[in-house]
C-alpha cells in the first residue's frame, strides 16, 4: 500500500496468481474471503405445537367436552452466505492453500513437502521416456500430415477460384 497508493495495487495483484494458506491476520482474511464470494444456502424453520383443553359443567345436566390439536409448520428460504468467512479462513489447516489466478475460479489445495512424495525428483526409467518420445514424435507427424492436406486443399481452392 506504501508503494502503490490510492489504490494502485490492484493493477498488479489483479495480474497475478496468488496463493493464500496459513492465514492468520484479519486483514488478509478478509480479502480472501471477499475475493471467494458467496453462494447459496438452503436456511430451514419451523415448530410444532400442542396443546389440548378439558371442559367440565356443573349444574342441573353435567357436561363434559375435551379437545385437543397438534400443529407442524416447517418453512425453507435461499440465502445468501460467504464461501468462507474470515474466522473460517483464518481457522483453515495451515497445509490448505486457496490459490487465485486471472480468469479462473479459487482452487483449494493441499500443500505437499518434497519429502512426502516419494516419486518427485526421481528420474524416470528409460523405457517410459522412450514410449513418451516415441507418442510426441507421432503426433508429430499426425499434426504435419494434417497441416500439409490442409494446405494443398486450401491452395487448390485458391487457384480454382482466381482461374489459374
Amino acid at each position: 500500500k506504501k508503494c502503490f497508493p490510492n489504490g494502485q495495487d490492484q493493477t498488479l495483484l489483479s495480474n497475478t496468481t496468488q496463493v493464500f494458506f496459513g492465514v492468520a491476520e484479519m486483514g488478509t482474511a478478509d480479502m480472501v474471503s471477499a475475493r471467494l464470494g458467496e453462494h447459496t444456502i438452503i436456511v430451514e424453520s419451523g415448530g410444532t405445537s400442542d396443546g389440548g383443553s378439558w371442559q367440565n359443567s356443573m349444574g342441573a345436566q353435567p357436561q363434559q367436552s375435551s379437545g385437543h390439536s397438534y400443529n407442524t409448520s416447517r418453512n425453507w428460504q435461499q440465502q445468501a452466505r460467504k464461501l468462507l468467512n474470515p474466522e473460517e479462513v483464518i481457522g483453515l489447516p495451515s497445509r490448505v492453500a486457496i490459490t487465485f489466478m486471472p480468469g479462473m475460479p479459487p482452487i483449494c489445495t493441499m500443500l505437499l513437502r518434497y519429502y512426502e512424495e516419494p516419486k518427485l525428483g526421481c528420474p524416470s526409467g528409460w523405457l517410459t521416456n522412450v514410449i513418451h518420445a516415441v507418442r510426441t514424435l507421432a503426433a508429430s507427424f499426425l499434426m504435419l500430415a494434417i497441416s500439409v492436406a490442409l494446405a494443398a486443399v486450401l491452395s487448390k481452392a485458391v487457384c480454382d477460384a482466381a482461374g489459374v
